[in-house]
């Protein structure tokens, strides 16, 4: 359990550093707006979808990732949250 805990904190802060490293080259996924009362594919696709949930060890933060896609560039954006028990 801790072996795989310490692959997935090596993984995240590996993509972190990585994010950061290449500013200028993020991508920004444009945002849709509704026309229409109806919600066609395109709406549905530009939605996040939430991803690599995990809870630490001590169960007071929650790691989770919101998948954007870019339909047009055929391509997506991971990005990763934190929150914390209050």
């Amino acid at each position: 359990m801790k072996s795989k805990i310490v692959v997935y904190l090596l993984f995240f802060s590996l993509t972190w550093f990585y994010s950061c490293s290449k500013k200028n080259e993020v991508e920004t996924i444009p945002q849709k707006k509704l026309t229409s009362p109806y919600l066609t594919p395109e709406v549905l696709w530009s939605f996040g979808r939430i991803n690599n949930l995990e809870v630490s060890p001590d169960g007071t933060k929650i790691l989770f990732g919101v998948r954007y896609y870019n339909i047009e560039k055929n391509s997506s954006q991971n990005d990763f949250y934190v929150f914390y028990q209050v």
